[in-house]
């Protein structure tokens, strides 16, 4: 009798558990089963262009966990997932909405962070309000427990935390949206689940992921996509390692498209800030000096070479140790460019003037910005290039005239100064 009695307890208490929950149902109206694969996909709207789920690095150091982000391109599937319940719960074989479950991307094709599970979790480590969704979950803990519920539209859902909801912001990653946890009802992603071919989930790993290419993108495969993703982040992240924003005057950003005048701070002339003068003849290309005291310089911008892997900070901050291009906004010498460059046919190579003239895609025009040392303020900083470091020697009109140089005490110390008008006072003098 007591077993009786224990049985009916427990069929109540499931009974009680369960009130109120529903199957979740994929784009198709069928159940969401456990174990089976689905693309999460986004619910296209003016404001989000509905592209799939995909692992993305979301911090510089450390570069793992990864997070999540949704592909730019809509028509983009991103990477499967499968669904559980944690604990198992026997004879349970779909999802029900507002069930503790786990989430969990599936791909053999994994090139970085392997240290880390492929499940979802909460960043609970992070202090910011609206932390992350990670890929790094353990089964164990309550920051990888989330919950499907129904939202307004035909088999639609939200995805809820004990932290909050799941929403999106701009990521770093060309601005895709990335996944955290929010409380702001307007930033909550609403999904669909799109279930996996099913000659793709019961084929081997091989078929699988041959078909879910096919099927997600025709053009592009998402696996292909979601690997080159990360290794293009992790290589982007291997050659920016120790990378700090560049500061201006003031210890803000600086920025690309934003004009800012370069000032010289250790040449020992209280000069003022960089201009193009004729360092030889012909008087084009110009190279690079300091302007007479009391001059601000010809202004500035600073951006990224068009090269392959971007920076892995924001696209408009510059950051230290990162290939820049710099260039001039100045009218002269019409016939040429304003880009820096290192003169490739100087006759003293080791002492190669800085000129203007320099094509932006060539590896001559491109330049580093690094602190100027641990001691240094925190804004005071040097120009290198892959040939050495800019330095400053005695030039026309004995004002210190940028070269490149391996000599330390003629390295040139500069801090960025933000232009605040939109007036270039110096360049016309240095014009005319």
């Amino acid at each position: 009798m007591p077993t009786y009695f224990l049985v009916i307890t427990l069929l109540m208490g499931a009974a009680v558990c369960t009130h109120g929950l529903e199957e979740v149902k994929d784009s198709n109206g069928n159940p969401v089963n456990v174990g089976a694969q689905y693309f999460i996909q986004p619910v296209k709207t003016e404001s989000n262009n509905g592209g799939g789920l995909v692992p993305a690095a979301i911090n510089i150091l450390p570069f793992c966990p990864l997070g999540i982000t949704q592909t730019l391109l809509p028509y983009q599937p991103g990477l499967p997932v499968r669904f559980a319940y944690h604990p198992n719960i026997l004879g349970r074989y779909t999802i029900d909405t507002s069930s503790d479950i786990i989430i969990g991307f599936v791909s053999n094709i994994w090139p970085v962070c392997n240290e880390f599970s492929k499940l979802w979790a909460v960043d609970d480590s992070s202090s910011a309000k609206e932390p992350a969704i990670i890929i790094g979950g353990k089964l164990e803990r309550p920051n990888s427990a989330f919950k499907i519920e129904k939202a307004t539209g035909a088999h639609t859902y939200k995805l809820t935390t004990s932290y909050g909801t799941v929403g999106t912001t701009p990521g770093a990653w060309l601005s895709a949206p990335q996944l955290l946890v929010t409380n702001d009802v307007a930033k909550t992603l609403y999904v669909k689940f799109v279930k996996v071919d099913d000659d793709a989930t019961t084929a081997t790993t091989t078929t699988t992921t041959s078909r879910v290419e096919k099927l997600g993108l025709r053009i592009m495969s998402s696996f292909p996509l979601a690997s080159f993703l990360i290794a293009l982040l992790l290589a982007a992240a291997v050659c920016t390692h120790g990378q700090v924003p560049v500061t201006d005057t003031d210890g803000n950003n600086v920025r690309i498209n934003e004009r800012y005048f370069i000032q010289p701070v250790n040449t020992g002339v209280n000069g003022g800030g960089l201009i193009p003068v004729a360092a030889i003849l012909p008087s084009c290309p110009l190279g690079i000096t300091e302007a007479l005291p009391g001059e601000s310089g010809v202004l500035v911008r600073i951006a990224f070479p068009p090269r392959l892997i971007p920076p892995l900070l924001p696209r408009t901050i510059v950051p230290t140790n990162s290939d820049i291009t710099i260039e001039f906004k100045s009218n002269i010498c019409n016939g040429i460019s304003k880009f820096w460059e290192v003169d490739e046919f100087a006759q003293n190579p080791d002492q190669a003037e800085i000129l203007i003239g320099g094509n932006r895609r060539r590896g001559n025009s491109w330049f580093k910005i690094e602190r100027a040392g641990k001691e240094a303020e925190t804004n005071i900083y040097k120009f290198t290039t892959s040939a050495g470091t800019v330095g400053a020697i005695s030039g026309a009109f004995d004002s210190p005239q940028l070269v490149l140089t391996n000599d330390v005490a003629k390295t040139i110390f500069v801090k960025f100064i933000r232009d605040v008008t939109t007036v270039v006072t110096s360049a016309s003098r240095v014009e005319k």
